[in-house]
């Protein structure tokens, strides 16, 4: 969510301090535009915007269950990458995320 904000994780001067709560007033809001990092200034794809934010809030999920696994996080992310990519005019990313990624974790909290 940092990332994707430019915001702190924690920060008093917000009426939600908690990024993640922060975040998801703003969704409730439909204000997504105001999430984003003023910096990149609308230049991003919606789709993959909404995809990361998405994921991004699963991902805080307090439930430990309900998160997903990194395979199905770094899937996620390469299909943003790929709308983004689709975007700018650049078809090569699709051959040049072929690897597969298997991560898997028996630690449950």
């Amino acid at each position: 969510m940092e990332m994707i904000t430019n915001q702190l994780v924690i920060d008093q001067t917000r009426e939600k301090h908690h990024i993640a709560e922060w975040v998801k007033s703003m969704l409730i809001r439909g204000d997504i535009i105001n999430i984003m990092d003023p910096k990149l200034q609308g230049m991003h794809d919606n789709g993959s915007t909404w995809k990361a934010i998405e994921l991004a809030m699963i991902c805080v999920n307090p439930f430990s269950l309900e998160r997903p696994d990194m395979s199905h996080v770094v899937h996620e992310l390469k299909e943003c990458l790929i709308l983004e990519k689709k975007r700018i005019g650049d078809i090569s990313i699709t051959r040049s995320f072929n690897m597969n990624y298997s991560f898997s974790s028996d630690v449950t909290p």
